[in-house]
């Protein structure tokens, strides 16, 4: 079983991420990549939300798309890691990103949809996954929204013309309590937000 490291702050990823699949990086590599993926993240300024930065999505060719969190179609999943070992990417590195904690545990795991589903659903925090090479970034707001992060071509692939779909849904399932939030992450995301031809 894996432990923690005492240089890191505990959370639910920390602790519960110690199972067969997961493996933790070495220290240093652990708190580089630590830091490396808060730079790809921004704090919305009123609600305090974690989203994509939008200097990394424009630098990176990318654009978003959302899927739910919570009742998604299984099948969305399915074809969003199909597409992924399409395009290459067989692991990913996993991390919780809660604005303001310090940097926790970072996990290595294969690009395999029960990991994935794991790594999400264990815990109730904002969590980041991301393969090495940059092509996917994927974050969870612990509760409603899982934002995808990749180049046009790998979220049509991934979406299969669902795009616009999936947003639609999504923005129905958000509570009112998470309405004005989801409106500002909207917002941020203008100009950014994967939607081909109707």
């Amino acid at each position: 079983m894996v432990s923690p490291l005492p240089s890191l702050a505990s959370s639910g990823l920390n602790l519960a991420m110690a199972r067969p699949g997961f493996e933790r990086l070495p220290p240093a590599t652990e708190r580089d990549q630590a830091a490396a993926a808060r730079r790809l993240l921004a704090s919305l300024p009123s609600s305090g939300h974690q989203g994509f930065n939008r200097d990394f999505l424009r630098q990176g060719g990318m654009q978003i798309a959302f899927l739910s969190c919570d009742g998604a179609d299984p099948a969305d999943l399915d074809r969003l890691f199909a597409a992924l070992r399409a395009a290459g990417v067989t692991t990913l590195l996993g991390t919780a990103v809660a604005p303001g904690a310090a940097p926790t545990a970072v996990w290595h795991f294969p690009a395999d949809v029960a990991l994935y589903d794991a790594f999400t659903a264990d815990h109730r925090e904002p969590a980041l996954a991301w393969s090495p090479d940059g092509a996917v970034s994927m974050l969870t707001d612990g509760e409603d929204i899982r934002t995808i992060a990749a180049p046009p071509a790998l979220l049509a692939a991934a979406l299969d013309g669902r795009a616009r779909t999936l947003r639609e849904a999504l923005a129905r399932e958000v509570g009112p309590g998470a309405a004005v939030a989801y409106a500002e992450m909207l917002d941020h995301y203008a100009g950014l937000v994967f939607d081909p031809s109707p």
